[in-house]
């Protein structure tokens, strides 16, 4: 698998308006974030220590899972978390449209996590937790939420720590 370098580098596709990083030898990664879901648009930001520090603690937090992710999918997701905690807005809570749990998600920031909604269970990341409130990156496949809305793989969510169930505790074959 990559690792993060200092050579890397942010910026905007200008045809797509899409956050991209320029890895090593020349590759390009888009991430799931266009320019309108950005505070800060970054024009040929070389990767920092904390870009690094998010990069390593998400890959770091799905090796312990457990789960055989290979490499490509540990990368995208590496890479989705560090730009959404570094560049994406602020995601307002939406709580309500998720099942409330017994119990709230605790322990460290970044660990998977189930979020279940109507019949479905999605797979999560947490990314940051701010009080009683976790942004989660989703790492399942597109699902609807009862308010109508789409929500694709990469999306952030904003929701109670009531709303998630640790990644152990739901036996999934």
């Amino acid at each position: 698998m990559l690792l993060p370098s200092a050579n890397w580098k942010w910026f905007i596709n200008q045809q797509s308006r899409a956050l991209m990083v320029e890895l090593d030898a020349g590759l390009i990664f888009q991430t799931a974030y266009n320019e309108s879901q950005l505070k800060n648009v970054p024009q040929h930001v070389l990767f920092d220590i904390h870009h690094c520090q998010f990069f390593m603690e998400s890959v770091e937090a799905l090796e312990a899972s457990g789960v055989p992710f290979d490499n490509s999918a540990k990368l995208q997701i590496g890479l989705n978390a560090t730009a959404a905690l570094s560049f994406h807005k602020p995601v307002l809570n939406k709580s309500w449209l998720y099942e409330k749990k017994t119990s709230c998600l605790i322990g460290p920031y970044m660990q998977l996590a189930w979020l279940s909604i109507k019949d479905n269970t999605l797979l999560m990341l947490s990314l940051k937790h701010e009080g009683n409130t976790v942004l989660c990156l989703n790492l399942s496949e597109t699902f609807e939420t009862n308010d109508g809305k789409t929500h694709p793989q990469f999306c952030l969510i904003s929701v109670l720590c009531d709303r998630l169930l640790s990644f152990d505790a739901l036996d999934v074959d």
